[in-house]
């Protein structure tokens, strides 16, 4: 893919996004700049989005997976594991002149990067055509992500639109920084020092912890602060008992934009 033509439109498309903080553009532009064949869409998980697509089996119960059995746009979504393509029955699943359904589901990007489309309604309420709201949000305003993963969530989405829609799906991308622990290392499930939201929300109150994100910066890595987050909670009460307070005196006669 390095030097063809869509290469070159792919990284044309990310000139058109506004990234924030800018520099951010530069990572998208590399990794695509960079790729040198085609990226994947399948995986081998148990969980996930079927690929939609049957092989037929040859007298020898040989699969030939150089001729996929296609589903119409009218049949998706559709599970080939759960059922038979067009012209064949569920008793010939496996068998000699029979079929077998593609054991692969969509890689987790390849399904994601339709959030866009997905929020605005593209296919409708009954799946056969755009929601009137569509063509009112898309292109959206803005993608908030981690900058982790724009070779993957922006890069496809990306990609998508650009084939889909022959345009970009945002014009602005909001990179965030990672969360770090208190010795300063990213927070991840594998390694097991990740805070979860509802127990600092239970024990600090939403306004605390919105205090403390309130001082990340985009492109940057935040820390967790519990000292930040107690600083957060006491600055709640004050308002809210300064509130409180004026309320206490009830309706105020005049014009208050006079004071």
């Amino acid at each position: 893919m390095a030097g063809t033509p869509l290469n070159a439109a792919l990284i044309a498309r990310g000139e058109e996004v506004d990234f924030h903080p800018a520099f951010m553009r530069s990572r998208y532009a590399n990794w695509v700049a960079g790729l040198n064949g085609d990226w994947l869409v399948s995986r081998q998980r148990f969980f996930g989005v079927p690929i939609p697509l049957w092989y037929a089996v040859d007298a020898d119960g040989e699969p030939d997976y150089t001729s996929p059995i296609v589903p119409t746009e009218a049949a998706l979504p559709v599970d080939p594991a759960a059922n038979p393509p067009s012209g064949y029955t569920e008793d010939q699943r496996g068998v000699p002149g029979g079929f077998i359904g593609d054991p692969d589901v969509l890689d987790t990007w390849a399904t994601s990067s339709l959030t866009p489309q997905i929020a605005g309604g593209w296919r409708g309420p009954d799946g056969q055509g755009p929601d009137p709201l569509f063509a009112k949000v898309f292109p959206f305003d803005v993608r908030p992500q981690g900058h982790d993963i724009i070779r993957t969530w922006l890069f496809s989405t990306v990609v998508r639109s650009h084939y889909e829609h022959g345009c970009v799906p945002w014009a602005h991308a909001a990179l965030s920084g990672w969360i770090l622990d208190p010795d300063r290392k990213k927070m991840s499930k594998s390694r097991g020092n990740v805070v979860t939201p509802e127990d600092l929300l239970k024990e600090h109150s939403a306004d605390a912890v919105r205090y403390w994100a309130a001082s990340g910066r985009l492109g940057t890595d935040a820390a967790y602060d519990v000292a930040q987050i107690k600083v957060g909670r006491r600055l709640a009460i004050k308002v809210l008992n300064a509130s409180r307070f004026a309320l206490s005196f009830g309706e105020v006669e005049g014009d208050l934009a006079s004071w």
